[in-house]
């Protein structure tokens, strides 16, 4: 349960970023574009991959690397789905939003994932030095 409410904690961060992303692009930069797509998308992803990893982490702790990667590529493949079917295709500030917020958001899946990694390692130590 902890660590869906960490996965939980990752994804308001997140949507912290794309507040950030959407006042600078609004504000700074005076664009017009419509990034909700781009930010319904990212968020969903995000959120269903950290459930994911979270999830497979529960269930088998020794093939979450690999399973990692498997996540990672079917993101790739839902990402190049999600901007074929756009219009704002053309837009070069939709696009390089995207890659923007695409990257960030895996950025955030690895850090937690390491995290992950790290306190199984711990708790596989731990229980190797104090034996019951």
């Amino acid at each position: 349960m902890k660590d869906f409410i960490t996965a939980f904690y990752y994804v308001l961060y997140f949507m912290g970023i794309e507040a950030l992303h959407f006042a600078f692009m609004r504000f700074v930069l005076e664009s017009e574009t419509d990034f909700m797509p781009i930010y319904k998308f990212t968020t969903f992803i995000l959120a269903l991959v950290l459930a994911i990893v979270v999830q497979l982490n529960m269930i088998a702790k020794n093939y979450i690397g690999f399973l990692f990667l498997f996540v990672m590529g079917l993101k790739l493949f839902v990402a190049k789905i999600f901007m074929d079917r756009q219009e704002q295709l053309g837009d070069s500030e939709f696009k390089f939003s995207f890659v923007v917020l695409y990257l960030i958001s895996l950025v955030l899946i690895t850090v937690f994932l390491v995290k992950l990694l790290k306190q199984a390692e711990n708790d596989k130590k731990q229980k190797n030095t104090f034996p019951n």
